[in-house]
């Protein structure tokens, strides 16, 4: 478990131009970080399930979650994890996933 000065060091360090990846995968671990969902759901968030206040991850994805009662995830959203999803869909209409899978992973989509 990482404690406060470390959390801080990671979260400023994902923004330092010698830190490797791309922005998308930046900001995934942001928004992971943010929300407290699992990154198994961070790559689920479809543009229709984002709402002005929570996102909503189908059940179909948590397969870990199945009983009689178990429903969709709603997770609220505060002010920064509404910001970075803002970044995420920014400027692309037709994107359908906030993270979706590269193009060689394709097949497993």
């Amino acid at each position: 478990m990482l404690d406060a000065d470390e959390i801080r060091a990671f979260w400023f360090g994902i923004d330092d131009p010698e830190c490797p990846g791309d922005r998308l995968s930046k900001l995934a671990l942001k928004l992971s970080l943010v929300t407290l969902l699992r990154t198994g759901e961070i790559v689920e968030i479809e543009s229709t399930g984002v709402g002005p206040s929570s996102v909503t991850i189908p059940l179909r994805v948590l397969k870990g979650r199945r009983s009689k009662k178990s429903r969709d995830v709603v997770q609220p959203l505060n002010s920064l994890a509404k910001e970075i999803l803002g970044e995420v869909f920014a400027g692309d209409e037709k994107r359908r996933y906030a993270f979706p899978a590269p193009a060689s992973d394709a097949a497993w989509a």
